[in-house]
Parts: structure tokens; C-alpha cells; sequence
């Protein structure tokens, strides 16, 4: 997770920044979460079970606000919803958030209803349609709190389905060593492979199983744009 922020800024308002939060130098495991501790909204209430990380100093909204995921360290602009190719994931909840994934704030995922509840991304965090909600069809549905970690929570791995989302990022001064069967597993690859570099659609990646040339292949094609995030599709699942 070097180089990744996790970054807010409350429901509406269209000056200054995003609050930042800087991600350590740490390898997270496939279908491991990561528990971070932002600021305290008082001295009332819990504090969290074993937090991966404890120097956070956001105070999020119980109710709504815009939290993105960024492969950067620099802080978004809240001029306008961002739609730079460094988020890597974007979730506004509650009913005033001005920006989301989705096209108005009837897609906003649902905001918490009390001190007790959270909001959750649905399959145990693998489902991802790029919908934050609503609650019934989005990606994101209230809960009682349940805390996950890194360390205390057993993985999650996502299988594949129409509802799942697996992220695989790849900086601009690394290169696929393995076959797409391995990253991805058997039962993903389909006859609509492709692979899509930042906003620009889905363009069409030859795959042949078994192909030990496969690796360079990739790298080729990838790395001519590696100044962009990168997404690999199979089938019903991608890597990001």
C-alpha cells in the first residue's frame, strides 16, 4: 500500500481539499482487510478492536460524507467530483454527498442511522458494480458495526461472480512474472478478455491458457501505458 491515501471530505461544499490519510509500507495478503482509525467523534463509545493503523486524525460524518481510496498522496481538490485515474475506489454515502459512484444522490450508498450502525460494501467487501447504492442494488448496505483487521480477521477471498471485484495493481516499474490463470484463476478467464487503462474502455487482450509467452505479452501491452492505472477483465471478474 506505499504511495496509497485514504481521503475525505464531508457531504457538500466545493472549496479546498480532502483531509489525507497516508497508507504505510505494508503487503497486504488477497481477501485481507486493513482497520484504520481516524479521529474520535468524543469521549463516549468503544474504541476499536486492534487497529492496523492508529495515526489517522479525520473526523468522518456519522451521516454523510466523500471518502476516496487514491494511489497518491496529494490531496483531491473538492472544486468538483474527482474523476482523476488515481482513485482507486470512491464511495459518497448519505443523502447530501455531492459525489459518488453512481450519477446522482439516489446513488449515493445509504448513510448510517445511528451511533451503532456502519455502512458496508455487500459480499464481505468484494461486491463492486461501481454503484454505491442505493442500499438494495448498490454496492453498499448498512450493518451493525463489525470491525475487521488485518491481523484478527480471517480473509475473505472473493470467488468469481456478476457482483465481484478483485484489485490488482501493478506500478509503472513492475511487470506480470506469472500466467493470467494464476493472478486470476481458471474459472474467470471467458472469450471477452481485455484490459483498460484509465477511463478509456475495455480493448481486447489476446489469451491463450497455457501460453508460456503470455507474461511478456502482457507487460507489453500494459506498460505502454504505465503512467495510467490498469484494469484486467475475464469474464465477470477484474483485476484492477
Amino acid at each position: 500500500m506505499n504511495g496509497l491515501s485514504v481521503q475525505y471530505a464531508p457531504a457538500t461544499g466545493t472549496t479546498g481539499s480532502y483531509s489525507v490519510t497516508i497508507l504505510p509500507n505494508v503487503t497486504l495478503p488477497a481477501g485481507h482487510y486493513y482497520l484504520i482509525q481516524e479521529a474520535s467523534g468524543g469521549a463516549a463509545g468503544s474504541p476499536l478492536p486492534s487497529p492496523d493503523l492508529t495515526t489517522g486524525t479525520i473526523d468522518l460524518s456519522a451521516s454523510a460524507g466523500r471518502v476516496a481510496l487514491v494511489n497518491g498522496t496529494t490531496a483531491l481538490s473538492r472544486t468538483s467530483c474527482p474523476i482523476v485515474t488515481t482513485i482507486l475506489d470512491f464511495v459518497g454515502y448519505g443523502s447530501t454527498a455531492i459525489c459518488r459512484e453512481g450519477a446522482s444522490t439516489s446513488d449515493n450508498a445509504p448513510g448510517p442511522s445511528n451511533n451503532t450502525t456502519s455502512i458496508q460494501r455487500k459480499q464481505n467487501g468484494c461486491q463492486d458494480l461501481g454503484l454505491n447504492g442505493p442500499a438494495a442494488t448498490g454496492d453498499f448496505t448498512t450493518a451493525t458495526m463489525s470491525p475487521r483487521n488485518n491481523t484478527l480477521t480471517p480473509a475473505n477471498l472473493c470467488s468469481c461472480s456478476t457482483s465481484y471485484s478483485a484489485m490488482f495493481i501493478l506500478d509503472r516499474d513492475q511487470t506480470v512474472s506469472t500466467s493470467i490463470e494464476a493472478l486470476v484463476g481458471n474459472e474467470c478467464l471467458s472469450d471477452d478478455a481485455g484490459y483498460r487503462t484509465g477511463r478509456a474502455g475495455i480493448k481486447p487482450l489476446t489469451h491463450s491458457p497455457g501460453d508460456v509467452s503470455e507474461p511478456s505479452r502482457l507487460n507489453s501491452q500494459l506498460h505502454r501505458f504505465s503512467h495510467l492505472p490498469w484494469i484486467l477483465r475475464f469474464g465477470n471478474c477484474s483485476i484492477h
